[in-house]
């Protein structure tokens, strides 16, 4: 059987989460605390766990989803930077640039790679929620666009690394008619 492998990104309250819990079997791995909401739509009160710290969701990664289909990390970006600060502290570093020449930002961005990685590997269907940004770029007329893209959060180069290792890189929207 295939499994889905997707990022999900999108501005606060679109729905992105709501879609999540209509996943096959869904088990939530949460950051912002907004799980119980979902339980409004439908989502088992019971299919998951809150974290608070880059070590809490290494450890719930490694959990037993024997009775789950799908795995939702909700939200990516927040396990990101509990990556890098988590680094400082261990290291007694004030900020990532402390260790020069790129170190740390090189150490942290491999260590959360590898784990999303070790999570994308499981039998599974995985989704990552992340928040989503809107830009207006000009173009060399100086004609005005606007740009979606996801979180800024996280570096570029992590961006590319995890959309390459996934099915789906997606955009939720929401559109308003009247």
């Amino acid at each position: 059987m295939k499994r889905i492998k997707m990022v999900i990104y999108g501005e606060p309250g679109v729905g992105k989460s709501v879609f999540a819990s209509k996943a096959p079997k869904p088990f939530f791995i949460t950051t912002d605390g907004n799980y119980e909401w979902l339980e409004d739509f439908g989502a088992d009160p019971n299919a998951h766990i809150q974290v608070k710290s880059w070590d809490e969701a290494k450890k719930a990664f490694a959990m037993d989803f024997k009775d789950y289909e799908t795995i939702v990390i909700d939200l990516t970006e927040d396990l990101f930077k509990w990556c890098e600060y988590e680094y400082c502290l261990r290291n007694g570093l004030t900020h990532l640039s402390d260790q020069g020449f790129g170190k740390a930002y090189d150490i942290t961005r491999n260590e959360f790679f590898i784990e999303l990685c070790q999570l994308i590997a499981l039998d599974k269907n995985i989704i990552f929620i992340m928040h989503g940004i809107t830009f207006t770029v000009k173009d060399r007329r100086g004609v005005e666009s606007t740009k979606y893209g996801p979180t800024s959060r996280i570096p570029d180069k992590v961006i590319d690394m995890i959309e390459g290792r996934v099915r789906y890189f997606l955009r939720c929207y929401l559109a308003a008619e009247e």
